[in-house]
């Protein structure tokens, strides 16, 4: 049996060393969303009817599609993709359409979050039942 030698036992040690560096790393802290009034939005119980589940998307998407649109407001040289923002197909088309209601005027935070719970509501129902396969699909 041949051994490896020094130079084999180096990148042996190095190679060891760098996959338990990537393996103790953390992961970046993500902020929690907050609602207009600053408080942090818990995340919704695990749905255990349709109803649950409709009511706990929607108050997902209300929540990310307002810190968006408030956002993209503020940063309009800023362009993201839905994927990028951590939107479903379904919340991004709710965020397009409040930015196309609110134009080019200002609106405040609270505007922007009842506009987004309404438009998250129409889509709420078409997202549940797309991921809960009741389409064929997944």
């Amino acid at each position: 049996m041949r051994l490896l030698g020094p130079r084999g036992a180096l990148v042996g040690l190095a190679l060891a060393l760098a996959g338990a560096g990537c393996a103790a790393s953390d992961p970046a802290p993500v902020r929690p969303p907050t609602s207009s009034s600053g408080t942090t939005v818990s995340a919704a119980p695990n749905p255990t009817s349709t109803a649950d589940a409709v009511t706990a998307w929607t108050t997902r998407c209300t929540s990310q599609v307002s810190y968006w649109v408030t956002r993209l407001r503020a940063e309009p040289e800023h362009s993201f993709d839905y994927q990028e923002m951590g939107l479903s197909s379904e919340s991004y088309d709710a965020l397009n359409e409040v930015l196309t209601d609110a134009g080019g005027r200002p609106r405040s935070r609270s505007w922007a979050d009842a506009q987004a719970a309404r438009r998250c509501a129409q889509h709420a129902e078409q997202a549940v039942t797309a991921r809960t396969g009741q389409n064929g699909w997944p």
